[in-house]
């Protein structure tokens, strides 16, 4: 007798992390993600991570935040544009300028709210994994709050997990009320594999 496997929230999460899982790794292992966490990352090298991550972070917030702003009620707390562009400057005071390409469209400028979510499941991982990424680049950088040059892999600061584990629960709710598993695997994996092609194809500066 076969049983029928029941659509959970604990299995959704299995399946997309199943599904995204190798694109993620792929991410980490383009020349720019695996400059970043080098034991020697120059200010010149996170200047020019900063500043193609600003590219999609300015596209997530003008194409995907709209898209989901119905169903996450803290959606005005999660814009990082402004914390990156603080970063940015204060880099390019003390180093040159990494003059990156734009982030290229990924389709269209419609984004159902399926396709944003795994577009935002993306993003708040990104939030949630930079904390690590905080830590090595005080230890390499000797940058700090302090001193300047961190906030945005500060992310939400000591909210940080509370604002994944409550996206996580928007996303799967969503997800079984509307019937979105299919879409925000979809748009997961799409947002995956832009980011991964536009960061191969970056010039690292050193």
């Amino acid at each position: 007798m076969v049983t029928e496997k029941i659509n959970t929230p604990a299995n959704f999460m299995e399946r997309l992390r199943a599904a995204t899982g190798p694109m993620h790794q792929r991410l980490e292992d383009t020349p720019l993600s695996k400059a970043l966490m080098q034991p020697e990352l120059t200010e010149a090298t996170y200047l020019t991570y900063l500043e193609h991550m600003r590219q999609v972070i300015a596209w997530t917030e003008q194409h995907i935040f709209p898209a989901v702003s119905s169903v996450m009620p803290d959606i005005a707390q999660r814009y990082k544009l402004r914390a990156i562009d603080n970063d940015i400057l204060f880099l390019r005071s003390r180093t040159p300028a990494a003059n990156p390409s734009v982030f290229p469209e990924v389709s269209d400028r419609v984004y159902p709210l399926g396709r944003a979510l795994g577009h935002m499941y993306v993003m708040e991982g990104a939030t949630l994994g930079g904390r690590i990424i905080l830590q090595h680049i005080k230890g390499t950088l000797a940058l700090d709050e302090t001193t300047g040059g961190v906030a945005f892999f500060t992310g939400y600061g000591a909210d940080t997990g509370a604002r994944w584990r409550s996206f996580l629960a928007i996303l799967t709710e969503q997800a079984a009320l509307h019937g979105l598993e299919d879409a925000i695997v979809s748009g997961a994996k799409e947002a995956f594999e832009h980011i991964e092609n536009y960061f191969s194809g970056s010039t690292i500066c050193r």
